[in-house]
């Protein structure tokens, strides 16, 4: 907001007015200023605010009819500044999502104004794809083009505002990202928010567009972004993006593994044919399958699935996005570890560990990430927790109970059995972590004390049979020591 010029100084009594503009000058009971905010015209000249309140107020509300009486009788409004933000009426309009008053009003104005940025440097196109509103992005990008390159203050395109803010739209970044280039000011694929906009995709749950943007520029895979964030440590901290991080109920699950899923990791047809018919033509990206699209037990999956969503279609429907992303989530953690095995070694692993990244997934129980990086980098199964000895997999696993992180990484070898020795923190084995009541979410998983009670003596009996000698007896497992302490016996 511009600092004032002018100073009004008034006495008051009592307590003085709340504003966010007062100044208090000497005694705060007597005395206080205000600063008055004011605007000025591109030639410095001051401007009367007021005169613009009721187009602004039309912007506001959506009213053409009242904005075109006064667009009739002060055409120069249109291009105007009619706030103190430096907003314009099409400002106004955009950022209220009024898509229809923004169309009339484009036809209105020349194709610069469109350009014109208020204090925070953003365009009618910015505050447009931060409300998620297709109609008025596409009538301003119509009008002028060049506004999908234009930045911000902070140097942030429209298309990574809307990967941000407008996650429920997903046609609408589709479509910015379709229309936008990799030129300056913003090079928004190869410039200094590029992995931003990869991790705010992947964040947003726009997986599907990830894989297309990994596709064109695939040293994203592996990029760190301002706030030393990478693609896969965002991966890592949403269970929801897997399998193994959804609770699916038993109905559920069988119907799940007969989902037909076709990962096509390319726009839709329908925002094609818009960029095609407004931008002229655009070079698709071939069709990224998956294995199970292949043969006649894929095909009988989508006629029988395409029978049965006609009886519950919005269970089926969100079981199938479900599933979906569930791929795609897989499939950027192998592209991602592709891109790493690119890397020098030390590079590598310094990207996976100092960031926590295998903590993370196994913190959240996820498998796909942990065995994809386990195939990629099989010594990764040895790390041990941050400044100690204690290994993190399958200590991890057991404590936590994530049961199919333990059986992606135990089996009856000599590193599992090294690793299931003592703990050094605490001179525990696994035994003590398996007879540990489990967190509170995985015991909840589960409905009922008695059940909860057969689940927990499961983990235990199976690390009990584990860790048997050869003649069937229980090796011994050592205690803790106990402390001791100073007893008083009382003599009356």
């Amino acid at each position: 907001m511009a600092i004032p010029d002018r100073v009004i100084t008034l006495d008051v009594e009592g307590n003085p007015p709340t504003s966010p503009y007062l100044k208090i000058s000497g005694n705060p009971a007597t005395s206080a200023t205000w600063s008055i905010p004011t605007q000025h015209d591109s030639d410095g000249q001051e401007v009367n605010l007021d005169h613009y309140l009721p187009l602004y107020r039309a912007a506001f509300s959506g009213n053409w009819e009242e904005a075109s009486k006064f667009l009739d009788s002060d055409p120069d409004a249109a291009k105007a500044r009619i706030s103190d933000l430096s907003m314009t009426a099409l400002h106004v309009a955009a950022s209220e999502g009024r898509s229809e008053f923004v169309e009339k009003l484009v036809k209105r104005v020349p194709s610069d104004v469109l350009e014109m940025q208020d204090k925070m440097g953003f365009t009618p196109l910015h505050y447009a794809a931060i409300g998620g509103s297709p109609r008025s992005a596409k009538a301003l990008l119509m009008a002028n083009p060049k506004l999908a390159q234009c930045v911000d203050a902070k140097g942030r395109t429209p298309l990574l505002l809307a990967a941000t803010f407008a996650s429920e739209n997903k046609e609408l970044v589709w479509y910015f990202l379709l229309v936008t280039t990799d030129e300056a000011p913003g090079r928004p694929f190869t410039g200094d928010w590029a992995a931003n906009l990869v991790n705010v995709l992947i964040a947003s749950g726009f997986l599907e567009i990830s894989l297309y943007l990994l596709h064109l520029y695939p040293e994203l895979a592996i990029a760190i972004d301002q706030e030393d964030c990478t693609p896969l440590y965002v991966l890592a901290s949403n269970q929801s993006h897997f399998l193994s991080g959804s609770r699916l109920g038993f109905w559920e699950s069988c119907i799940y593994s007969f989902l037909p899923v076709e990962v096509h990791s390319r726009p839709p047809h329908s925002v094609r044919d818009d960029v095609a018919r407004y931008h002229g033509s655009i070079q698709n990206l071939p069709a990224m399958p998956t294995p199970e699209q292949y043969g006649v037990l894929h095909g009988l999956r989508r006629t029988l699935f395409g029978a049965i969503k006609r009886i519950a279609p919005d269970q089926f429907t969100r079981l199938h996005d479900a599933k979906l992303s569930h791929h795609c989530a897989f499939e950027l953690v192998k592209r991602i570890c592709f891109q790493l095995s690119q890397t020098h070694i030390s590079w590598r692993f310094n990207h996976i560990l100092k960031s926590d990244i295998l903590y993370i997934a196994t913190v959240n129980g996820i498998v796909e990430i942990i065995r994809t990086l386990l195939e990629s980098f099989p010594h990764l199964i040895w790390v041990c927790k941050n400044s100690t000895d204690q290994y993190l997999l399958l200590p991890s696993a057991i404590e936590l109970r994530h049961e199919h992180l333990f059986h992606a990484v135990y089996d009856k070898t000599a590193r599992s059995k090294l690793m299931a020795t003592a703990l050094p923190e605490s001179r525990d084995t696994i035994l003590h972590l398996a007879a540990k009541l489990a967190p509170l979410p995985q015991l909840s998983s589960i409905s009922g004390a008695a059940l909860q009670m057969q689940r927990e003596l499961q983990w235990f009996k199976v690390f009990t049979l584990a860790h048997q000698t050869r003649d069937g007896t229980p090796r011994s497992v050592p205690s803790r020591p106990v402390p001791r302490t100073k007893r008083t016996l009382n003599i009356t």
